[in-house]
């Protein structure tokens, strides 16, 4: 059949490594590759997948966009855990399992055995199947920008406006740095963005997949006094310390799934978008995605030099990530000063270019530091008539670009 392209998961069990082994200095026309993650699972191009129990990025819904690829997937069980590695196994789905102890030659000879006709394999892998990962048919609104600026409140309004629209909607809060949505809410910090994870990674006894984790892990108001929300409400991280469990894969896979169920997704997201290139691990793997997938990107400045600086560098970062979605800037609280904001609509006009689709200038509005204090949605006033406004932009695609609208 030619050559065998065989990807074998990151593993510390004996059978990876003497396999790998038994490769290198016997066999022919195989060509390994170690996969550590479900994006080099889908980009490697493999005919066959061989995972174990330790796999524990392989979830039931990257399993399908796999197969989906002409792969097969092949599960190596250690016969000495007994029902837990087929029970962790078994929710993936797989073509057929073998003994990892049964040795390399055995289990070299059933990836041959499974590798599908060369004639229905793909050369590489479609480049609409990588962009449809993190990708669905909703969409994705990240609302970005420095600390401090009143972003979490802009994403809250905004959830709201879509959502007082007859729109499906999810405010999703994937701030690594300092999740607030559930206080700023008066919400249980449990159920959480982890709890929809583990639920997809099925680690524990329980496991779902698709928007089935994140309807079980949405946030439910704490008391009867407590009024019902517009929107459903996935809120952040219980502790800041919980941010290495927010791994790329398997965010991609919870926004493909939110983005099926619910219309727009309203994603609250870190101050700040460090690159992996300097750490030995991703400190903001989720902000990092959702800027990646957005649809739209709305930028939040304080109307100040200092603010002005900081908001252009979050949003240089977020252009590197994101090359093509459009660019709303809005600029909060701004005081009643036409030279403050003339200037600031200059500057802000120049510096956006082709990116700019709406240039917004939102006043101090007394309701929402009272709303904040009550764990309320803000009255209706200026902040909600503007984003009003806003949330009608964002959501018309192809819209003309809107300047210094309010």
């Amino acid at each position: 059949m030619g050559e065998l392209i065989l990807g074998v998961s990151m593993s510390p069990r004996a059978w990876r490594s003497e396999l790998q082994r038994h490769i290198h200095n016997y066999a022919t026309g195989v060509d390994l590759i170690v996969i550590r993650d479900g994006r080099v699972a889908l980009e490697a191009g493999m005919h066959v997948l061989l995972a174990d129990a330790d796999c524990t990025w392989l979830t039931p819904t990257l399993a399908t966009q796999i197969r989906a690829n002409g792969c097969r997937i092949l599960l190596a069980v250690d016969r000495e855990e007994g029902d837990a590695d087929v029970a962790i196994l078994g929710r993936v789905g797989a073509e057929a399992t073998i003994n990892g102890n049964a040795g390399p030659e055995a289990i070299l000879s059933l990836c041959w055995d499974h590798a599908p006709i060369a004639a229905n394999i793909p050369d590489h892998v479609p480049d609409d199947l990588v962009a449809r990962v993190g990708r669905g048919g909703g969409r994705l609104l990240a609302v970005g920008g420095p600390a401090g600026v009143g972003r979490t409140e802009i994403a809250i309004g905004l959830a709201a406006a879509t959502a007082r629209r007859k729109v499906r909607t999810l405010l999703m809060d994937a701030n690594e740095f300092a999740p607030t949505i559930a206080e700023r809410l008066g919400l249980p910090r449990h159920p959480n963005l982890v709890s929809a994870l583990d639920l997809l990674r099925g680690d524990g006894a329980d496991h779902a997949i698709g928007d089935i984790a994140i309807g079980k892990s949405l946030a439910r108001p704490g008391g009867k006094t407590q009024p019902r929300l517009p929107f459903d409400t996935l809120v952040g991280m219980a502790a800041r310390a919980d941010w290495p469990l927010l791994r790329e894969d398997l965010v991609a896979e919870l926004l493909d799934s939110a983005m099926g169920r619910w219309e727009v997704t309203v994603a609250d997201v870190a101050p700040t978008l460090e690159s992996s290139d300097r750490w030995c691990a991703d400190r903001y793997p989720a902000t990092r995605r959702i800027v990646g997938a957005a649809d739209v990107l709305v930028v939040v400045m304080e109307p100040s030099p200092t603010g002005l600086v900081q908001s252009l560098t979050w949003l240089g970062d977020a252009m590197e990530i994101s090359p093509a979605a459009p660019v709303h800037l809005l600029v909060n609280r701004l005081p009643r000063d036409r030279f403050v904001r003339r200037e600031l609509e200059r500057e802000l006009a120049d510096i956006g270019g082709g990116r700019l689709a709406g240039l917004w200038f939102l006043p101090e509005d007394r309701k929402v530091p009272v709303a904040a204090w009550n764990g309320d949605l803000v009255g209706r006033g200026r902040v909600t008539r503007a984003l009003a406004v806003l949330a009608d932009a964002v959501l018309a695609p192809n819209a003309a670009p809107m300047l210094a609208e309010v």
